[in-house]
């Protein structure tokens, strides 16, 4: 059900906002998942995901303080708060999403059952968005939009709708399989991982305005992104020296015993 609520409250923040607004905005799930996991699952905070937090909430900051003058064509103030709104509602559950299934992941060994437990999750969250939809007659809806709305014809429509309907689900089970083998931090950060690809594509192929103040986000959410990385990648390097040392000095304590 939470997850279904994320989707509704993503897909309204979409609607209202352009889409490399709407991708910056969801970064600050970076510093609400580290701060929930800290909480839930007593996640250490480091310097790396310390920095990694300050640096890709200051990019969000940045924008928001920047960007509430650009709304779509036809787009009210009303409208805006609503957009604006939404999307930190969507980027909060998501980030509270996460150390939750950390924790329950915590009493299970086997990976199969982790996504066996998300195809469970999905089908729940799919059944609530279907019945609204239904409800409010959105199927009605879409049929008119990729006859009459979309310029590319309804074949390539409704092509375009099942992809992204399948490319979220296997996010999703992405993002669980990445927080069952890591942590929630990991998976977060990883997902902040493409909303510099989201801020970009949105310039590229709808022209959304990309000043000054967007470059400097952008490039703050990949440093932050690229710091994380690095820490991990460093911190592994020693871990491995470490077993190597270990694995050594219990050899030679053997031979000596021999």
């Amino acid at each position: 059900v939470m997850l279904g609520f994320n989707n509704l409250l993503y897909s309204w923040g979409v609607a209202y906002l352009p889409i490399s607004t709407s991708g910056i905005l969801l970064s600050f799930q970076l510093a609400f998942t580290l701060i929930l996991s800290a909480i839930i699952v007593k996640q250490k905070i480091t310097f790396s995901n310390l920095n990694s937090m300050i640096l890709i909430t200051m990019s969000s900051a940045i924008l928001a303080f920047n960007s509430s003058h650009e709304k779509s064509e036809g787009l009210t103030q009303k409208d805006y708060i609503i957009g604006f709104s939404c999307t930190i509602g969507a980027s909060f559950l998501f980030s509270l999403y996460l150390p939750l299934m950390e924790r329950i992941y915590e009493r299970v060994y086997c990976y199969e059952m982790v996504m066996e437990m998300q195809i469970i999750m999905e089908i729940a969250a799919t059944a609530l968005v279907t019945g609204g939809m239904v409800y409010k007659g959105g199927f009605s809806e879409m049929r008119e939009e990729a006859e009459r709305v979309f310029d590319k014809g309804s074949t390539f429509y409704w092509l375009t709708v099942v992809s992204s309907v399948v490319t979220w689900q296997c996010c999703y089970m992405g993002t669980a399989g990445l927080v069952f083998l890591t942590s929630s931090v990991t998976g977060g950060v990883s997902a902040n991982a493409l909303l510099s690809l989201n801020v970009l594509a949105g310039w590229f192929v709808y022209h959304d305005a990309f000043n000054g103040f967007k470059i400097v986000a952008t490039v703050l959410c990949i440093w932050g992104f690229c710091s994380y990385v690095y820490c991990m990648y460093f911190k592994r390097r020693q871990e491995e020296a470490a077993e190597r040392r270990n694995s050594s000095g219990g050899s030679t304590t053997e031979l000596v015993v021999k």
